[in-house]
């Protein structure tokens, strides 16, 4: 088991995992828009917040682990770059 650790940034959009072994308990996971690599969101810190954007675009900051065929990020930080990310749009409301 050999694991690398980069600081990366990551483009792209949330996407919901199914429950399945060997990630980790990723619930989610970034698509870079360019390569359509899928990085798995490690559950802690400021990757459990991404669970609540799901589909939103995001830019992601974090660690990258390499483990096995599977690429995993520990977010550091992001933020959203949706067009509904104005205080007008809430679907809630």
């Amino acid at each position: 088991m050999t694991s690398q650790q980069n600081l990366i940034t990551v483009r792209g959009y949330v996407i919901a995992l199914p429950k399945q072994g060997g990630r980790e308990d990723a619930k989610v996971a970034v698509q870079d828009d360019d390569s359509g690599t899928e990085y798995l969101v490690l559950p802690r810190g400021m990757g459990l917040d991404l669970v609540d954007h799901i589909n939103a675009k995001v830019e992601v900051t974090g660690t990258l682990q390499e483990k096995d065929e599977n690429k995993f990020i520990q977010v550091r930080q992001f933020k959203t770059q949706d067009e509904y990310d104005d205080d007008w749009y809430d679907d809630d409301k």
